[in-house]
């Protein structure tokens, strides 16, 4: 059960940050000016960099392959992301979004200390380096 739960979590977990690429990505100018908004410099580099932390973190945490890396990834993404853009006291909504972050994060860190369970990709290339 713990391995096929561990599978199930990184799936869920991966689609929401994969989607989250994709939606930036078709929204690219939206998104540069959003972060504008904010105060944010640079924004496109650094949304370029929030692209590929999303999807290189969300392939690895699917994949099993590296998923710890992949979790790290995704909670370099994470944090600043949830102070920057969520934590709003006068906000329900973006305050239900400060605390889903929160929960992702400590999903995040539960599998970086953990790893990815036995059916993931790292496990299966551990398995036949042995025979």
């Amino acid at each position: 059960m713990k391995n096929i739960s561990s599978l199930l979590g990184r799936i869920f977990m991966s689609i929401i940050f994969l989607k989250a690429a994709y939606g930036k990505i078709n929204g690219f100018e939206k998104t540069v000016l959003s972060m504008e908004k904010y105060g944010i410099p640079f924004s496109t580099f650094f949304l370029i960099c929030a692209i590929s932390l999303l999807i290189i973190g969300g392939i690895l945490v699917l994949s099993g392959f590296k998923p710890q890396l992949g979790a790290v990834a995704l909670i370099i993404f994470l944090v600043p992301v949830t102070i920057i853009y969520h934590f709003d006291p006068e906000s329900s909504k973006q305050m239900g979004q400060f605390y889903k972050n929160t929960g992702l994060i400590g999903g995040l860190l539960m599998l970086a200390a953990h790893g990815g369970g036995k059916y993931g990709l790292e496990s299966w290339l551990k398995r036949r380096r042995k025979y």
